[in-house]
């Protein structure tokens, strides 16, 4: 079989992108995986965006472009997903870039791994130059062949490491539909990208491409892992006080009818309180919340916590059983 035989939808929601838009579209027009069919949804741009995009539409047959009359929100984000119909889904931000051979490592591995639906990269953040800033920890820790050891990762990494980048990765269709139809992302509280991200990972494996491929661009702030001086820490590292709750209850209804319910609430429960120990005031500390979730107290009561679940009789074997039962649901 060819390696290029499998088509690949592109979904790219945009609202008011001419900024970016031109370097985001030269960066997936020279993919050097060539079948792909890139569906742009414009949410009522009221800048050059949709003359942006209609003038790259005429000059490439592979871009699909439509105007919504008004600006529908997170709902333009499963739009682009119900538009495809290809192997292989994944979703593109106006103002990134990706390496030329993004596509093709990531269809490569999920070629050569079965077991996986859904694939990424390492990331670089960039700043509105293009320049670079920073790069984010490895994410080959969430592809653990040791499925357990993959979910417990995600869940313990702090958000301010960007693993809501995992996002922006490849996914098989049938996988990826399934999943939003039952996980919407959507901008009703704070962090759904991320509990969505967790949904998946606890029916499926990750492949990893441990290249740093995708270029993530910060328009805001310089993200170099440590809090300005005039930003709320609350921005970096959990959600805000009044989100708390309901991201951590979102995680643990991520994982319900999984065997990792319980692990979620353990370990999630045990990350809110270490934040919340962790804040001196109303503006708490990224440093202190970071070494309160790692210092070995934290870490002990974790592990305590966490062996309780893990000995289980058979606790090893539901982690295939939930997999599969997925699979055919």
């Amino acid at each position: 079989m060819n390696k290029q035989d499998k088509l690949v939808n592109i979904g790219l929601p945009v609202f008011n992108g001419e900024k970016f838009i031109r370097q985001a579209l030269d960066s997936l027009l020279v993919q050097t995986y060539k079948n792909f069919e890139l569906n742009i949804s414009d949410n009522a741009s009221t800048d050059k965006t949709e003359a942006i995009c209609r003038e790259y539409v005429a000059k490439d047959r592979r871009i699909r472009y439509s105007r919504n009359d008004q600006n529908q929100g997170a709902w333009n984000f499963k739009h682009v997903l119900d538009l495809a119909t290809g192997d292989y889904f994944m979703w593109a931000a106006h103002d990134d870039v990706w390496h030329e051979d993004f596509i093709k490592k990531l269809v490569e591995g999920l070629e050569e791994n079965k077991d996986c639906d859904m694939a990424a990269v390492n990331v670089i953040n960039i700043d509105i130059a293009g320049k670079a800033i920073s790069q984010n920890p490895s994410i080959a820790k969430f592809a653990d062949k040791n499925h357990l050891s993959a979910v417990v990762n995600f869940l313990r990494e702090p958000e301010i490491y960007g693993k809501a980048n995992l996002v922006y990765g490849l996914y098989r269709t049938t996988f990826i539909k399934r999943m939003y139809d039952r996980y919407e992302m959507n901008n009703k509280y704070w962090g759904t990208d991320c509990i969505f991200l967790f949904a998946c990972l606890c029916r499926t494996n990750l492949f990893v491409c441990e290249e740093a491929l995708f270029y993530k661009r910060d328009t805001k702030t310089v993200v170099n892992f440590s809090r300005p001086a005039n930003a709320n820490p609350d921005d970096y590292t959990f959600p805000p006080l009044k989100y708390i709750e309901d991201y951590v209850n979102g995680f643990v209804l991520a994982a319900k009818g999984t065997i990792y319910e319980e692990l979620a609430r353990v370990i999630m429960n045990l990350r809110k309180d270490l934040y919340l120990k962790s804040r001196p005031g109303k503006l708490g500390r990224l440093g202190e919340t970071i070494s309160h979730l790692f210092s070995p107290n934290g870490l002990q009561n974790f592990f305590y916590k966490a062996k309780l679940i893990l000995s289980e009789p058979g606790f090893k074997k539901k982690v295939k059983k939930t997999k599969d039962l997925f699979n055919n649901y």
